[in-house]
């Protein structure tokens, strides 16, 4: 049993497992979503650190378009990993 109170990530009703249904809309576990938005997150980073690094890595070596690319696909990363994190943190577990 957790000590947060768990809620529907769809209808925000209170829920009494990770594991059942919603019993007010039918919404699917919350345990599921929560692992989903878990890889979101985790891919996010990946791709936030990769792009970072190719933008770097254009920018040392006087590449332009390369700098431009990465920086510009880490910040979509980055956008990507925010509404990820926000997500994984509103399902209350």
């Amino acid at each position: 049993m957790s000590l947060v109170p768990l809620h529907c990530p769809k209808c925000r009703a209170p829920a009494q497992s990770i594991d059942d249904p919603c019993a007010q809309c039918g919404a699917k576990p919350i345990a599921k979503f929560r692992a989903m938005y878990g890889i979101q997150a985790f891919v996010a980073a990946l791709g936030t650190m990769g792009g970072y690094g190719l933008g770097f890595v254009g920018n040392a070596f006087n590449i332009l378009w390369l700098g431009i690319a990465g920086l510009l696909g880490a910040f979509v990363c980055a956008v990507w990993l925010m509404g990820a994190l926000w997500l994984l943190f509103r399902t209350n577990i």
